[in-house]
């Protein structure tokens, strides 16, 4: 984590969005960066404050970009984002990211009853990537345009 963090300090990195299972050590890396950290647990993530109603979402918002992060478990992703998608529609969510799965997923669902597209957004996993590859995603917003894309680790 702390290198993919390096690589990507002079391109202007804010912030870094975590999707679960190793939320601690997120926060603690966020923090030696001195980067806003903006977290959600995952079901295999110990030590949490599970009162916390935003421990497993929140909803974010950005260059008036509204996002949704969820680690996903509660909406069956490894059975297909459907549920998921519908959700973060019914929140008003223009992008939705969720990890889970440990795989990596970027589509964009078209404008639908009146809302606007939705970017769907799965950056992978650095320590236990389920598709063989490990991965972490970058996510720009600048001047009402997204642009999410992923960085690989060796």
């Amino acid at each position: 984590m702390k290198k993919a963090i390096g690589l990507n300090l002079d391109a202007g990195l804010d912030g870094m969005i975590f999707l679960g299972d190793g939320y601690s050590g997120a926060k603690q890396v966020a923090d030696e960066f001195k980067l806003d950290f903006y977290g959600v647990a995952g079901n295999c993530d110990s030590g949490i404050d599970y009162s916390d109603k935003n421990i497993f979402e929140r909803m974010l918002e950005f260059d008036s970009k509204r996002v949704l992060i969820t680690h996903g478990h509660k909406y069956a992703v490894k059975s297909g984002c459907g549920v998921l998608e519908a959700y973060a529609r019914s929140k008003g969510a223009d992008i939705v990211m969720y990890g889970h799965t440990h795989v990596r997923d970027e589509h964009i669902l078209p404008p639908s009853d009146g809302k606007g597209r939705l970017y769907v957004f799965n950056p992978g996993s650095i320590f236990l990537p389920d598709d063989g590859r490990m991965a972490f995603g970058l996510c720009e917003l600048r001047d009402g345009q997204v642009l999410l894309s992923h960085g690989f680790m060796n």
